[in-house]
């Protein structure tokens, strides 16, 4: 933005016909707005940076609280995953250990159905074992009396 004075006096002759000289105080009006001007820029240059500074922090406080935030909801996560695997454990072993009861408790009955089976199968054999040795003595005595 910053002209040579003299290109200024050359501008200002070509566009409005009037000479003007080094000293002209139109120059230092001039020269005070560019003063004015470059201290502004400065100015809100410093501004600028104070905003982008605010900015980042600002931006890196979201961040922060954010991930703070997603690590709450991921721990709460996870922390309901853990109690929903421990109540389906205990509630298989529950079933587990009650299958299992039933089991053996049918064990029991089992037993003494084929000891049930087996009193059955020894009197049936006693009574052969007595019918054989009857038949046996018949055939004893025959063989004597004969």
């Amino acid at each position: 933005m910053k002209k040579d004075i003299n290109d200024i006096i050359k501008e200002i002759a070509l566009r409005n016909n009037v000479r003007l000289s080094q000293d002209d105080p139109v120059l230092i009006v001039y020269t005070l707005h560019e003063m004015l001007l470059q201290e502004q820029q400065e100015q809100q240059n410093r501004l600028l940076e104070g905003f982008k500074s605010e900015m980042e922090a600002l931006t890196q406080r979201w961040s922060d609280d954010t991930k703070a935030k997603s690590e709450k909801v991921l721990q709460a996560s996870l922390d309901a995953s853990k109690q929903t695997m421990v109540n389906v454990m205990q509630k298989n072993a529950t079933e587990t250990a009650q299958a299992v009861k039933n089991e053996v408790q049918k064990v029991p009955v089992m037993i003494a159905d084929q000891m049930s089976q087996a009193k059955t199968l020894t009197y049936a054999n006693i009574a052969a074992s007595v019918v054989t040795l009857a038949s046996a003595c018949v055939v004893v005595y025959g063989l004597f009396m004969a």
